[in-house]
């Protein structure tokens, strides 16, 4: 079967079987098929999405590994297509292939800017709590994204390679189709495929088709280790550099959206709960009861409405809604205040009027949002107890936000899945300046006490604008009089840094994991490794294992003394706030199991005023007060003491109790004390959840952490590359040896190896030396104890082959001379025959002496470019004349170079196709085919015949010198024919079928090889 339609037969399988996967694939996405999978978070799309083929991370992850496998699929192809027609055509696919390369380079650039822009997936590598298993499958993705275009560059330069043309002409179309590419960049520059499209995109293609292009031009292996390390580099240096340029999009997007929400500052979490609060507000029995007195009792116990406003405080404004100043106007069902204490602007309609016209509207139909005079959030309710249908009065409540609104307890307890988490804010600094006056800030940074000092910032502003300054990055965003300005810490070069050691350390990780995995379907359990890379993994494992336990250590002691330093905070807390609190109810009697309303407005008061939140529980365990009381209250948790914490209290007569407790997946910290009165009588107990706020360890040592597991990951990279310095110059010696070993060569002189440190690599080399000059003179002892045994079989052999004919001949002239002496009668035509027999074995005794003149005497080859085309042809003229069989030369090149000796080439081609000829019976119709076989190296060349084939008993004895399976000859032909293709650093060898015919084949190498 001719080659290309091998080429095809095998391709046709791959060809269908991928396009059935891309035909499964669509269908996958269409039908949303296997549901279970898709149903999975991995394919959910409120953490990635972006078109139909990508409308989840799973559905990107399944698109790249079948675009990877198609990449895969057409390489392989490539590699065994054959050489591609140097012309037009050609140089227009070489600007076609270029420029398809770059503008997959801007395909990989969108998928990626997509990735991390426009995903709920973190990868900001400098905050490793926030990394989840979604950013290790999209480290997965950017990894098969940036190999798959390595095997794009590689498969770009092999098929220029094919075409034979020039560097010159090559560099020419690369400019070109960079110049076509550019143009495409700026005419497209406002399509989202080439929005995000940047410098370091562009530069990666252009460096690996550089670095592959002198690669692949070389004699150097495209795979080893130094260029996988450098290649690695490479996309380390690329994805670090997109990365943490997307983040800083990504970032500044967010800073953007929280200066829009900032603007409104709508508390949506306070709306959430006082949607919660209203109807049990509008159904509280005490305020219906109050509502509904007589007038005269209302005139003569006006602190009634006192006590109903710290009833409803308590009850209903405390924990989160504490945050907020609130204050109460009582009307009775005539629309009449009840506590209006002389205030003429107590007018329900205007107050209506005002809530619909000016306030904005919120989560709770009967609240609307204000911002007051000085820039502060402001709620208005206006509530009806008792029912719409049928109220009692009306109830309206104004609540103000406090001056400092830092938050105590954790709110995200009592909130369902439809509020967001508003913490975002809490990462940066920020101030709001209203009417050129600071009105609000929080964070770090000292902001100035009027805007004057930014007006250059912001003059002429009227939106957003980022400026750089005190090491902070600003987001100013001006809005009519107001000003909001939002910052951060300035990305400086360490972050890049990190983030390049985290990248490096990932894909070293994943090649040496596939390529172990590669060996081990190769080679099963039993894996080999190289000195060399032996040493790599050695000096890596043994940094790494290191690093591992120093950091472990490390971790664990930080996390000990952050623990003893939080019990200490807890401690001298609860202490100080038991204090607080005895010298408040030391002289009061506890009774029964509820607190009086002063005292639950006093707890209230001194949690809002001491920022902390706390519980007070009764001597048997019983919660008489909580700063959160709406956990208790949604069943959340029960309103009980924890049992272990009261019998250490109690039975086991402990001072303090402390103990990790938890509230679903949320865990804290609670600590316990007794709490006496002034008689030194037990009266209850008092407790401190210390909730972790995004856990308390993270929050004070989570820096410190990252920045250890930063300096970490970094010193792994670098002990990676340590590894490859070391290991390459230790093996350095030994690589010398075995390249020196590889050109030793008996019967030629080699080199000694040079090296001048005196150590145990310079006395193992001198070893070598002395043992080279014994090899080279036991080799020419050798050598000549050869040549003479070889000489004297070959004398035997010609002595043979010339007696076999003297015999014959010596008969001959005996019979002619009895003939003449005998005066024969027929002595003329016996002297006609024994002189054409005489000159028949003449001719065979000069056939003899030439073959082993040309055996003994080969000249000195010249190996230089030969064209081997027209070598071919030449032999096949030569040949052509004989009747006896018919020469097929099938060729579809029209030149080709091979690197030999064209005299050689000419006198190889003539034994074979002699031989071939001479194998042939007389009653066959001959015919001979010689058939090319180009590879990327070499070139194969066949000679078949329809001969009578080798005997299987002669078939290791054909390149033998002295064997033959002719009649007539010395057997030296295909000995010589051996001896030259070796020479030439090609291969021969031969396959045969008796009574069908032989097959030689010659290897030989191509000229630009």
């Amino acid at each position: 079967m001719h080659y290309a339609d091998l080429v095809k037969k095998r391709s046709a399988p791959g060809i269908l079987l991928l396009l059935f996967i891309i035909g499964l694939r669509i269908m996958m996405s269409w039908t949303q098929w296997p549901k279970e999978i898709f149903e999975s978070e991995l394919f959910s799309s409120k953490y990635y999405a972006s078109g139909f083929l990508f409308n989840s991370l799973g559905d990107l992850l399944l698109t790249v590994v079948i675009l990877a496998y198609i990449f895969i699929f057409a390489y392989t192809w490539l590699i065994q297509s054959k050489k591609v027609e140097s012309n037009f055509k050609s140089k227009m696919l070489i600007v076609l292939i270029f420029y398809f390369t770059f503008i997959f380079s801007v395909l990989i650039n969108y998928l990626l800017s997509g990735l991390i822009i426009n995903s709920q997936i973190s990868f900001d590598i400098n905050n490793i709590f926030q990394l989840t298993v979604f950013t290790a499958v999209g480290m997965i993705v950017i990894g098969i994204l940036l190999s798959t275009f390595y095997l794009l560059c590689d498969g770009s330069v092999l098929i220029i390679r094919k075409t034979k043309l020039s560097l010159s002409s090559v560099a020419i179309l690369f400019l070109v189709s960079q110049g076509l590419f550019l143009i495409s960049l700026l005419l497209l520059r406002n399509n989202n495929l080439f929005t995000d499209y940047g410098v370091s995109a562009f530069l990666l293609a252009n460096i690996l088709i550089i670095f592959i292009g002198y690669i692949r031009s070389t004699e150097l292996r495209l795979f080893s280790f130094s260029r996988t390390v450098l290649v690695i580099l490479v996309f380390s240096v690329y994805t670090a550099q997109i990365i943490y340029s997307f983040n800083e999009t990504r970032e500044k997007e967010k800073r953007q959206l929280l200066a829009a929400k900032l603007e409104n500052e709508q508390d949506i979490v306070a709306e959430f709960l006082l949607q919660q609060v209203e109807t049990r507000i509008r159904n509280d029995r005490e305020l219906i009861r109050m509502l509904t007195l007589p007038p005269q009792v209302i005139f003569y116990s006006p602190e009634i409405f006192e006590n109903l406003s710290r009833h409803l405080t308590k009850q209903y404004f405390n924990g989160y809604l504490g945050r907020y100043e609130a204050s109460f106007k009582f009307f009775n069902a005539q629309d009449l205040p009840l506590n209006r204490a002389g205030d003429p602007s107590w007018n329900i309609d205007k107050i209506k009027r005002i809530n619909l016209t000016e306030g904005r509207p919120t989560a709770s139909h009967n609240f609307a949002y204000f911002r007051d005079e000085n820039g502060r959030a402001q709620y208005i309710g206006i509530l009806q107890p008792g029912g719409n249908d049928s109220p009692v009065g009306t109830l309206i409540v104004e609540l103000n936000a406090r001056s400092t609104q830092e938050e105590i307890g954790l709110p995200e307890l009592l909130l369902s899945n439809k509020v967001g988490n508003s913490r975002d804010i809490n990462k940066y600094a920020y101030a709001r300046y209203q009417n050129g006056k600071l009105v609000s800030q929080s964070g770090e940074y000292n902001y100035y006490l009027t805007d004057a000092p930014y007006m250059q910032y912001f003059r002429n502003l009227d939106g957003m604008r980022f400026v750089s300054f005190d090491g902070k990055q600003h987001l100013f965003y001006k809005y009519g009089k107001n000003l909001i300005i939002i910052s951060s810490p300035l990305q400086g070069l360490w972050v890049w840094v990190t983030l390049f050691s985290y990248l490096f350390t990932f894909f070293s990780f994943s090649f040496l994991v596939l390529s172990i995995a590669i060996r081990f379907l190769r080679q099963g359990f039993d894996l080999q490794f190289n000195f060399n890379s032996r040493i790599q993994l050695t000096i890596t494992m043994i940094v790494a294992g290191t690093l591992l336990l120093i950091g472990a250590a490390t971790v664990t002691y930080i996390v000990k003394n952050y623990e003893e330093a939080q019990t200490k905070r807890i401690r001298e807390k609860l202490h100080n706030l038991r204090v607080l609190v005895e010298s408040e109810i030391g002289n009061r009697e506890l009774i029964g199991n509820m607190l009086s309303d002063d005292l639950q407005y006093l707890f209230t008061r001194l949690a809002n005023t001491l920022k902390t939140d706390f519980n007070f529980y009764s001597n048997d365990g019983r919660l008489y007060f909580s700063s959160q009381r709406s956990i208790y209250d949604q069943n959340i948790m029960a309103p009980l003491m924890n049992r272990t914490a009261l019998i250490s209290l109690t039975t086991n007569q402990k001072a303090l109790f402390i103990q990790s407790e938890n509230i679903s997946n949320l865990k804290y910290t609670a600590a316990y004390e007794q709490v006496s009165n002034i008689n030194n009588k037990q009266i209850g107990f008092i407790s401190i959840p210390y909730f972790d706020r995004d856990t308390e360890l993270k929050r004070d040592i989570s820096g410190f952490l990252v920045a250890l597991i930063n300096l970490y990951v970094l010193l792994f990279s670098v002990s990676i590359l340590i590894a490859f310095f070391i290991s390459n110059r230790i093996t350095q010696p030994l690589r010398i040896i075995q390249e020196s070993l590889s050109r030793t060569k008996l019967g030629t002189v080699s080199e000694p190896i040079i090296w001048k440190t005196k150590d145990e690599i310079g006395a193992l080399i001198d070893e070598y030396n002395r043992m080279l000059e014994q090899i080279q003179k036991s080799a020419q002892l050798l050598a000549k104890s050869e040549r003479e045994s070889a000489w004297r079989e070959m004398a035997k052999q010609v002595a043979h082959e010339i007696k076999n004919p003297l015999t014959p001949m010596k008969l001959g002239v005996q019979h002619l001379m009895r003939a003449i002496d005998d005066n024969h009668p027929n002595k003329d035509e016996l002297v006609k025959k024994i002189s054409v027999t005489m000159i028949e074995q003449i001719d065979t005794l000069s056939n003899i002496a030439t073959e082993f003149s040309h055996f003994a005497k080969l000249p000195k080859p010249e190996y230089t470019k030969v064209e081997l085309i027209s070598v071919i042809n030449h032999s096949c003229d030569l040949y052509n004349e004989d009747e006896h069989a018919k020469i097929v030369f099938e060729n579809s090149s029209e030149t080709l170079e091979v690197l030999a000796d064209k005299d050689q080439l000419i006198r190889i081609f003539g034994n074979l196709i002699k031989n071939a000829i001479q194998s042939i019976p007389y009653e066959r119709e001959g015919k001979i085919i010689i058939s090319l076989k180009e590879e990327s190296d070499a070139v194969i060349v066949c000679i078949q015949d329809n001969g009578m084939g080798i005997p299987k008993d002669r078939l290791n004895k054909i390149f033998v010198p002295n064997f033959t399976t002719k009649s007539s000859g010395a057997g030296l032909g295909l000995a010589m024919v051996k001896e030259m293709v070796v020479g030439m650093g090609g291969q021969v060898w031969f396959e045969t079928q008796q009574n069908v015919g032989t097959s030689f084949y010659l290897k030989l190498r191509l000229g630009n090889k």
